[in-house]
C-alpha cells in the first residue's frame, strides 16, 4: 500500500496559519494597547515550540534542516518579542514613547507574519536556498525594529 503525504503536509502549513492568525491578533492589539501583546505570545509558544517534536511523531523523522531553521528563528521572534513586553511592563514610559514602541512591536509582527507566510510555502516546496535568502532578509528587518530596548 502507497503511503502519500500531501493531506499531512497540509495539516503543517494549516498549522502555521493558524499561527498567522495569532499574529494579527497580535498586530492589532499592539494597535489598541500593546500590553495586550504578551498573553498572545504566551499563548502561541507552545505551539511552536511542538512542532518539530509533532512533525517527527507524524512522519518518523526529524523536521527537514531548512525548515528546523525557518521554526527555530520563529521561536526566537516570539522570544524577542516576550522579552520586550515583559522589560515594557516593567518600565515607567511615556505616552509617546509607549506610541513608538507599539508602532515597532507592530512592524516586528510583520515581519513575523512574513516568517509564516514564508514556512507555509517552504511544506510545499523543493527550494532551499531561496528560503535560506528570505529568512536571512527577513530576520535582520525583525531585528532593525529591536523590540527588546524600550
Amino acid at each position: 500500500m502507497a503511503y502519500f503525504i500531501t493531506d499531512k503536509l497540509s495539516q503543517f502549513a494549516q498549522a502555521r496559519g493558524a499561527r498567522a492568525a495569532h499574529v494579527h491578533d497580535a498586530q492589532r492589539a499592539a494597535a489598541d494597547n500593546v500590553y495586550l501583546v504578551e498573553p498572545i505570545v504566551t499563548r502561541v509558544l507552545p505551539l511552536v515550540r511542538d512542532e518539530a517534536r509533532e512533525f517527527a511523531d507524524t512522519f518518523g523523522e526529524p523536521l527537514p534542516h531548512h525548515l528546523r531553521r525557518s521554526l527555530e528563528a520563529e521561536i526566537s521572534l516570539w522570544e524577542r518579542l516576550g522579552v520586550g513586553l515583559k522589560t515594557l511592563a516593567r518600565s515607567q514610559v511615556t505616552e509617546a514613547a509607549l506610541h513608538v514602541y507599539a508602532l515597532r512591536v507592530r512592524s516586528y509582527l510583520g515581519c513575523q507574519e512574513d516568517l509564516l507566510r514564508m514556512e507555509q510555502e517552504m511544506v510545499r516546496s523543493c527550494l532551499i536556498q531561496h528560503y535560506e535568502e528570505q529568512r536571512t532578509a527577513i530576520l535582520a528587518a525583525a531585528a532593525a525594529c529591536d523590540v527588546t530596548n524600550i
